[in-house]
């Protein structure tokens, strides 16, 4: 009985009160047993939260493309608008479509900006099927009223007043993608009202048709007679026609064939 009396406190004093030779181990012993299931378990646990975080960040980056995809698409004029910017950083202006008072009016605009910025060449891409006479020919004063040199590019079809912008330039600076339709033909428009306003609508018609002819036949070198006799119905011609006929300088077929 004193045996187990003192025996007790002594085992009790051993464990407890951490003696450095047993206490110490006996530590040793359980945080290691706590450990062994953690170390097994761990690799796998990082690997799940590292699989989660890759996949939920490719996820994020998925939505969030698709959100700036979506916002192109519902937002097409700040889209555009950004576009535009990019092309007037390489002094780039494309002229695509109908020639009207508003594709005119921007073109202008662009123009007057770049050549004001340095009289380092312009780049200018037409794709047109004509449109409004006057506005033409808004375009294609500019082109020659500013400093900078402007290298003209047809593409697709350039055709009655997107001809004449086309030729603002010289002919060397005039070039063409190979697959450009070429036409000239007669101005026409709509005569209406009394036969007084009718006959001087008509007036004024010849009078666009012999100012036209004139600059065409300046421009390309051949004679009035010629331009007179080829535009009466529509002149169609391809990139190399061009070329013989002195609408077009150079048929090229990459970006480095510009000067």
């Amino acid at each position: 009985m004193a045996f187990s009396a003192v025996r007790r406190p002594f085992v009790r004093l051993l464990f407890h009160n951490r003696m450095p030779y047993l206490g110490g181990a006996s530590r040793i012993f359980r945080a290691r047993a706590r450990r062994a299931p953690r170390r097994v378990a761990f690799p796998i646990a990082f690997l799940r939260r590292l699989r989660l975080n890759v996949f939920g960040g490719a996820r994020r980056l998925g939505g969030l493309m698709r959100r700036r995809y979506q916002y192109a698409l519902e937002d097409g004029d700040s889209f555009r608008k950004h576009l535009q910017a990019l092309l007037l950083r390489q002094r780039t202006i494309t002229l695509f479509g109908e020639i009207d008072q508003k594709s005119s009016r921007e073109f202008t605009e662009k123009m007057l900006v770049l050549a004001g910025e340095s009289e380092e060449p312009i780049r200018v891409l037409v794709n047109s099927p004509g449109g409004h006479v006057e506005s033409g020919d808004t375009i294609f004063d500019v082109i020659r009223f500013v400093k900078p040199r402007i290298l003209m590019v047809g593409t697709g079809w350039v055709a009655s007043a997107g001809a004449l912008i086309y030729c603002a330039p010289p002919k060397k600076d005039r070039f063409a993608l190979p697959n450009t339709r070429f036409m000239l033909h007669q101005p026409s428009g709509g005569v209406g009202g009394s036969a007084a306003d009718a006959k001087i609508e008509a007036r004024e018609i010849l009078k666009t048709r012999e100012r036209l002819n004139k600059t065409f036949a300046k421009q390309t070198g051949q004679t009035l007679e010629r331009i007179t006799q080829d535009s009466d119905r529509n002149f169609w011609m391809s990139p190399s026609e061009a070329v013989k006929y002195g609408l077009a300088g150079k048929v090229i077929r990459s970006m480095n064939d510009l000067p």
